[in-house]
C-alpha cells in the first residue's frame, strides 16, 4: 500500500510539473504576441512621425512664405485659420 500512494503522489507531481511547463509556454507565447504588437505600433508611430517632419519640412518654408506675402492684408486669426486649413487637408499615414 505504501508504494502505492507513493507511485500516485509521484504521478500527481509529473502531472502538475507538466500543467506549469504548459502554461508557462503560453504565457510566454501571449507575451510574445504582445511584445509583437508594442513594436509594430512603435514602427508605425515613428513612419507617421517621420513623415509629418519631411512634410512641415517642404511645406513650412512655402506656408511662411505665403503668410508674410498676406500679413498686411490678414488680422492673426485668418492666419490661425490658414495653418489649421493647411494641417487639416494633409492626411496621417494608415
Amino acid at each position: 500500500m505504501c508504494n502505492l500512494g507513493e507511485a500516485l503522489l509521484e504521478e500527481g507531481r509529473q502531472e502538475g510539473r507538466e500543467e506549469g511547463r504548459q502554461e508557462e509556454r503560453e504565457n510566454t507565447l501571449r507575451e510574445a504576441a504582445r511584445a509583437d504588437a508594442a513594436e509594430e505600433r512603435a514602427y508605425k508611430a515613428e513612419k507617421e512621425n517621420e513623415y509629418l517632419k519631411k512634410l512641415l519640412e517642404a511645406e513650412y518654408p512655402k506656408v511662411k512664405r505665403d503668410l508674410q506675402d498676406r500679413k498686411s492684408r490678414h488680422s492673426g486669426k485668418k492666419r490661425e485659420k490658414l495653418w489649421h486649413n493647411f494641417f487639416k487637408s494633409k492626411k496621417p499615414l494608415d
